[in-house]
């Protein structure tokens, strides 16, 4: 009778174990399942800003905002300070180019960014923030000299000429707070032919 009794309670306890076994597996996978429900559930990062393409005048363009955490990014790898990196960042207004001759005429293309004006809507004409411009207030920051060289090579050049087909990439800082909405006026030449056009609607990144 003993032995029936301790045989039955030593089977009691294993099914008892093996229960709980199971219930911890499926709260475990439930909890898994209830995290990729959240992860599911969660909102896609928004979508890079479009870029705006433009071209005449012998001049051809395509100029895009930088989202807000890539461009951290991209001046912390640069040696800045992560207070001055996020800074230009988010008020620092951000684009990315390509900016060269169309190749659709022998006449070289001239550009001094110096002559581009920006204009906020709701505000004045604001002139072009050079890179002499920004260099200038690292110096009174005291960003590292290293840095500073990584972004005098990394901004558009103040000056560029383009023969047919030429071109260049280089990053624009216009110094407007986060999701501001401007036009920019261009200024090139063509040969000795001046032109001037505007693109209206661009957008600083406010992500």
């Amino acid at each position: 009778m003993a032995l029936a009794y301790q045989w039955a309670m030593s089977v009691h306890s294993k099914a008892v174990t093996f229960i709980r076994m199971i219930l911890s597996g499926t709260a475990g996978l439930a909890v898994c399942l209830h995290a990729g429900t959240l992860a599911a559930q969660q909102p896609a990062p928004p979508p890079g800003p479009p870029a705006t393409q433009w071209s005449g005048g012998g001049l051809k363009l395509e100029v895009a905002p930088l989202l807000i955490e890539p461009a951290t990014a991209f001046f912390l790898n640069r040696g800045f300070p992560f207070a001055e990196a996020e800074r230009i960042a988010r008020e620092g207004c951000v684009f990315r180019s390509s900016i060269g001759h169309s190749g659709n005429t022998p006449e070289p293309i001239s550009i001094d960014v110096r002559q581009w004006r920006v204009m906020p809507v709701g505000r004045g004409e604001q002139t072009y923030k050079s890179k002499e411009d920004w260099l200038e207030s690292f110096t009174a920051a005291d960003v590292p000299e290293k840095a500073m060289i990584a972004f005098r090579w990394a901004l558009f050049p103040t000056t560029a000429k383009f023969g047919p087909d030429d071109y260049n990439w280089g990053i624009h800082a216009f110094g407007l707070p986060m999701g501001t909405r401007f036009d920019l006026r261009l200024v090139w030449r063509q040969g000795k032919t001046r032109h001037e056009t505007q693109l209206k609607g661009l957008t600083c990144s406010k992500y």
